[in-house]
């Protein structure tokens, strides 16, 4: 058995280690990729970092006036699309929310974030750690405890950045969820 398992994780290992080395043959002298600002870094300003899949720069320079909270359909611009530099944040996920029966994409509650603050909580993204974060809000989610599910994301947005997204979190509750009210007592 030991013998099995030590095998599958020398094919993982090297499989990732592949992955790895083509990653950073690929992005050789790109700037901005593969670079987060930092001490150990060249790129230390954040505007000047580029999306690698798209290899465009996703940070607005100015902040918009307000982040809001709604539906998500709500939150899109007249054009359809984003504000340039942010993205919307469904609360809880929609893959989490696909469980519920009749539940709609453009219904679900959400918020708009920094292009960079939502690629930083633990309902986006492929980390371990989102998995596991997704994973728990989907069990919640098919208990029946969708009040739970939203506040994961409320605490995971609220340590992350007190006070931000504080009244888009707020409208968001209003708008979408006015029966769990109770949520904005976790709020500044």
């Amino acid at each position: 058995m030991a013998t099995n398992r030590s095998a599958r994780n020398n094919i993982v290992r090297a499989a990732i280690g592949k992955f790895v080395r083509s990653t950073r043959k690929r992005n050789r002298g790109r700037p901005g990729v593969n670079r987060r600002p930092g001490p150990h870094s060249t790129n230390t300003n954040p505007a000047e970092t580029i999306n690698p899949l798209t290899n465009k720069n996703k940070l607005r320079k100015d902040p918009p006036p307000v982040y809001n909270g709604g539906s998500y359909k709500d939150l899109k611009g007249s054009d359809g699309k984003n504000i340039p530099g942010t993205q919307i944040n469904h609360i809880p996920p929609c893959d989490t929310m696909k469980q519920i029966p009749g539940w709609k994409y453009d219904a679900g509650g959400a918020m708009q974030m920094d292009y960079i603050d939502h690629r930083a909580v633990h309902s986006t993204g492929s980390a371990a750690d989102s998995l596991l974060h997704r994973a728990h809000q989907n069990q919640l989610v098919a208990n029946g405890q969708v009040r739970d599910a939203i506040a994961l994301d409320i605490q995971d947005i609220t340590r992350r950045f007190p006070g931000k997204y504080d009244d888009s979190l707020r409208e968001m509750i209003d708008k979408c969820y006015p029966e769990y009210g109770d949520l904005k007592d976790m709020l500044q």
